[in-house]
């Protein structure tokens, strides 16, 4: 992820790199400081299949049921040292005892396990990074060279025992996943050396083998010459992080599979090309028989075989003759059909030697007429980001966490992965082929902390002696995944430069394959079919949109989601919905990277970067917190702005006061029969009217209108009325049950009545006047005004007193500080709004008895360095109500405003809380389309939402009402004619910002966490103007849009009335909030 362009790290980090030492002399391991060196007796990556007896169990395809298949996951012995010097050197012999040794469970990474120390950077090499040149002897990054003195080795090893029935096989060690570099051995012998941790190490182990308990050990070292590749921005964590096995084929074998499945003649005929690689392992002569079928369910569509005479031992590649199948099932994300490709390999006897399966689909990706188009539609990419991660294991993610992503991601509405910053694990692919995501395959490079420079010495991109180590990645990743049907598109890598080593990769994939190749560095370059930038704001998509027809813009990374943010997601699909050239992005990023932790006093927390090590540790703080789901899976409240933005079927108003709305299908292949759209009219929370259910038969990315009879509607006075459309499963599909929402949306309807409200006569009430306080009050209520705090102290009705420690509502222009807060500056730029909030004196109180029943309180604070004054009104009724009404005094240099509202404390058991407004989670005004407005009911409890980094939180917008109640039913209303905002937690603002004071810590060195707050025996209710949008453009710079930016050049009046009530019934409150006051209050 990129944020060192636009920061002054990124400055400090060139001036750092060019005036260190001389570059390193001393003689380079031929092993761990070698570029050349990334492999040793590791077979050619391939296809992942299963090696199966009968084919019914190879169409079943379940790898881990088949007989030659045996799992070494589960606990190993294991010893972890913190250099190279210390490691046990002849562990690996068979008589060299490891029983004292810690145990480790595998998969899973090293330092999740309590061995050495999990580091997270974002850019720099964590072995070399310039802000900590203490931390390894390596002062500053110097590829190939890695620290000798802290260079953690963890020794693996462990027994296993060789089925029976695999005398006469080969036996292949598969290790799905190991980092950064290692060497292996069977039986006390070296069997070889990896490198590149993102995909497979296989082993031929056959020769190595013995009758009865075999060993097998690993020497893995944390860092290597690789690791300058592996630069990505997540933990930096080391070991064994995806699943170890044998697998057993025969001498004679399937060795590789390639299917090439694409669409002719207009995309509706599938071209299907096969080509097989075979194993020999011996030099007897065989006569054998190669046989294909290809099934669509149960249904053979085309078949072949090949006699075959295999007179020499090695590798063979054998082609079929290409099939054309009419009127193909495509494969899309919308529909994702796959077909069976079985084949078997049998003697000359006609026994089955072995059979396997591959599940394939018939797709097209071109870029045509400056679009990427798949089965010749212009898909939209609503996708995200992905890294593995699981806050237990570290890197390792079960089936059973990957199925949970997927299921979220449906359930969401995203229809694409970019896999950043490497493939994922096979299963993945499988989830995504068979029930439809589509892949950007992103190869395991990333050199960030090199940063860009074509120099000499600088960008790996451009540094010969890396070419192999580049290229290979590249190709490794396409050998094991070519044959998926859900990849669309390969990617070279991410921040690594441009350069040779680039164009070379991407001269390799263009020979091999027919799918697009996109590289985000490489620009505007002839190497990347589509430009990928990261980040841009909406007006610059626009601008490309409007200037360039070559390539489509799809970004790589965009609305990065750290904390509270995922602003304006709106206004980016308003303009990639206009523009054909314009087809997605990928949302930074998936999941919060949080490591599950148990502090010493026993809570528990999600640590990110600079909660493990001494002080030196290099670190880049919660910068990896960045995704819309937490870490534990639970969702923020932004994926459901990310769900409304993404949904597939949206609607627009034509005529509302015909009921006349548009439905645009923005599917490419399927129409809408398969959806129920159920409609509603609500007014006040309440359904009022219902309509029939509809089924549309809306053709792929077309639009039909649809009229939905609203003439019979009787406007109440007072009252909104809201058209709600939802979208909904007409039956279960995986991951979405029978009724489930995939759209929806609400208009509010041109259907109002206003009529004044007639009050009451209100009893008299007492003021009493004194230096320090006013006192007005009656039978019925007593209000006490500290002149001193300029803020109400007392505020009792019926006798409930609602104020906690008398505090209530004061002026605030601030708000806890939010991650895309640090990143635009709001602590430096914005800080004399926190001043004032915290500083602001009394000016003036006035005491003015009006009519009959009413007084009225007027107080004027300065608001010390922002050189401008704040004004409150309180307008007392004779029957508790209090008419508010706040202005600020705008001024031509005054920055904008964080917010602008009051806040005051409620007694503890105020805490439920009901109101009209968008909900029910968690909104802002640049992220609140996709929360509906409605009459919601929670816990004040429930209000809160725990991101890892204490922050804002908890909002909601567009509210005419809100009420907080005892359990009694004793509670207290705001109501407005306008929309307001407001929030109420058992939480103090102050409490959730990063500091108390002024002086805000560089960013990655903030390490406050959820458990450092704890709530409060009182409830903090903002009722506020406005606060300002979150922002989502990056994390680092951008403000957010001008359109969700409170100016304060300019005087801001908004007012509220509190009501007191007793009542449980929200019929009642509803009612309540209808009754309008505010009408002698003198103007501010």
């Amino acid at each position: 992820m990129m944020k060192a362009t636009y920061t002054l790290a990124l400055l400090l980090f060139c001036v750092a790199q060019l005036s260190y030492a001389q570059q390193l002399t001393r003689e380079k391991d031929p092993y761990l400081e070698n570029p050349n060196m990334i492999q040793e007796n590791k077979m050619d990556t391939r296809v992942q299949f299963g090696v199966y007896k009968t084919e019914q169990e190879a169409i079943k395809n379940d790898l881990e049921a088949s007989q030659n298949f045996q799992s070494l996951n589960g606990t190993w012995k294991f010893k972890f040292v913190k250099s190279p010097a210390e490691r046990p050197k002849d562990f690996y012999k068979n008589k060299y005892d490891v029983s004292s040794w810690d145990d480790i469970t595998v998969p899973g990474n090293w330092e999740v396990q309590g061995f050495g120390i999990p580091i997270y950077t974002n850019h720099p090499h964590e072995f070399a990074d310039w802000r900590n040149d203490d931390y390894t002897d390596l002062r500053k990054a110097q590829p190939p060279y890695v620290p000798q003195n802290y260079n953690p080795v963890g020794s693996y090893k462990r027994t296993f025992n060789v089925n029976a029935d695999w005398k006469n096989e080969e036996v292949i060690l598969h290790i799905g996943a190991i980092k950064s570099a290692a060497f292996i051995y069977v039986n006390g012998k070296k069997v070889g050396y990896t490198q590149g941790s993102k995909l497979p190490s296989e082993f031929n182990i056959t020769e190595y083998l013995t009758d009865g308990e075999n060993t097998v050990a690993f020497e893995v070292y944390r860092w290597s010459d690789a690791s300058y590749l592996e630069c990505q921005d997540f933990w930096r964590i080391s070991g064994i992080e995806r699943d170890v096995y044998l697998l057993a084929q025969p001498k004679t074998a399937i060795n590789d599979i390639k299917v090439v499945s694409t669409l002719e003649n207009n995309y509706k005929d599938g071209a299907f090309d096969l080509e097989v690689e075979l194993a020999k392992a011996t030099t007897q002569k065989e006569n054998i028989n190669l046989m294909y079928k290809l099934m669509e369910g149960s249904k053979v569509v085309a078949k072949g075989d090949q006699g075959i005479l295999l007179d020499k031992k090695g590798k063979s590649t054998y082609k079929f003759d290409q099939e054309v199948l009419k009127n193909v099932n495509a494969w899309s994300a919308e529909n994702p059909s796959l077909y069976t490709l079985l084949l078997t390999l049998k003697n000359e006897n006609n026994e089955v030697i072995m059979t396997t399966s591959q599940r394939i689909g018939f797709k097209i990706t071109e870029i045509k007429d400056g679009m990427m188009l798949v089965n010749g539609q212009p898909i939209l990419l609503k996708g995200v980001n992905l890294h593995e991660h699981n806050p237990e294991t570290g890197h390792y993610m079960t089936k059973e966490l990957m199925r949970k992503d997927f299921e979220l991601m449906k359930q969401y509405n995203v229809n694409a992965v970019r896999t950043s910053h490497y493939p994922q694990p096979e299963y993945w692919y499988d989830l995504c082929a068979e029930y439809g995501i589509y892949i950007i395959d992103e190869a395991n490079i990333e050199s960030h902390g090199m940063g860009y420079n074509l120099a000499k010495g600088r960008s790996l991109g451009n540094t010969p002696s890396y070419e192999l180590a580049h290229v290979d990645r590249i190709r490794r990743m396409y050998e094991r995944d070519k044959n998926y049907a859900c990849i669309i598109g390969w990617s070279l890598g991410n921040e690594a430069g441009n350069g040779y080593n680039f164009y070379q990769g991407y001269k390799y994939l263009k020979s091999v394959d027919n799918r697009p190749v996109q590289y985000e560095r490489a620009g505007l370059e002839w190497n990347t079919d589509i430009y990928v930038p990261m980040y841009p704001g909406v007006e610059y998509i626009e601008k490309y949109a409007k200037e360039n027809t070559d390539r489509p813009l799809i970004m790589c990374e965009y609305e990065h989601s750290m904390g509270n943010s995922t602003g304006n997601m709106i206004d980016y699909w308003n303009v990639i919905e206009k523009y054909d050239n314009l087809q997605g992005g990928f949302i930074w990023d998936w999941v919060d990277q949080g490591l599950l932790v148990t502090k010493d006093d026993g809570k528990k927390m999600y640590a990110f970067g600079g909660d493990f090590g001494p002080d030196n540790v290099p670190t880049d703080g919660n910068f990896l917190m960045n995704g819309v789901i937490n870490a534990n899976r639970t969702v923020h409240p932004a994926l459901h702005e990310v769900k409304k933005q993404y949904q597939n079927v949206k609607f627009t108003d034509v005529d509302l006061s015909k009921g006349i709305v548009a439905v645009k299908n923005w599917n490419y292949f399927i129409d809408l029969s398969k959806y129920n759209v159920v409609a509603t009219v609500k007014a006040d929370g309440k359904i009022i009217k219902k309509f029939p259910i509809r089924t549309l038969k809306t053709a792929p990315n077309s639009t039909e209108e649809i009229t939905f009879d609203v003439s019979g509607i009787k406007p109440q006075q007072n009252t909104e009325y809201f058209l709600n459309i939802s979208v909904q499963q007409k039956e279960a599909e995986p991951f979405l049950p029978r009724g489930f929402e995939v759209a929806k949306q609400q208009f509010k309807l041109p259907i109002y009545r206003k009529a004044a409200t007639k009050l009451p006569a209100f009893a008299a009430l007492k003021v009493v006047n004194s230096e320090a306080e006013v006192k007005v009050s009656n039978g019925t209520v007593t209000v006490e005004f500290d002149r001193a705090r300029g803020t109400i102290s007392t505020y009792k009705v019926n006798g409930v007193s609602f104020l906690n420690e008398g505090n209530g509502p004061k002026p605030t222009f601030w708000r806890p500080i939010i991650d895309n807060d640090y990143g635009n500056k709001m602590d430096v730029k914005n800080i004399n709004w926190k001043r004032a909030t915290l500083e602001a004196k009394v000016k003036n109180v006035e005491v003015q008895e009006l009519a009959k029943g009413k007084v009225q309180i007027d107080v004027t604070f300065d608001l010390g360095e922002i050189n401008t004054t704040c004004s409150v009104a309180y307008l007392v009724y004779g029957n508790g109500v209090i008419d508010v009404k706040a202005n600020l005094v705008g001024k031509e240099d005054l920055p904008d405003l964080p917010r602008f509202g009051l806040v005051m404390e409620l007694k503890e058991q105020f805490n439920n809380f009901t109101y009209y407004g968008r909900g029910p989670w968690e909104n802002y005004i640049d992220r609140n389309d996709g929360a509906s407005v409605d009459v919601y009911s929670s816990t004040v409890a429930e209000q809160f939402f725990a991101y890892e980094r204490p922050q804002e939180n908890g909002y909601k917008t567009d509210i005419k009402w809100a009420a907080l109640a005892d359990k009694s039913g004793n509670g207290l209303m705001f109501s407005s004619t306008e929309n307001l905002g407001t929030s109420a937690l058992h939480y103090r603002a102050v409490d959730l910002d990063a500091r108390a004071g002024y002086e805000y810590p560089e960013v990655r060195l903030e390490n406050r966490h959820d458990s450092d707050v704890s709530p409060q025996k009182m409830v903090e209710w903002h009722i506020d103007y406005k606060q300002r949008g979150v922002a989502g453009t990056d994390s680092w710079y951008s403000m957010p849009l001008e359109q969700y930016i409170i100016p304060a050049t300019q005087s801001i009046t908004y007012n509220f009335t509190l009501k007191p009530f007793k009542t449980t019934s929200v019929t009642k409150k509803v009612r309540l909030s209808k009754t309008q006051y505010n009408t002698n209050s003198r103007p501010l």
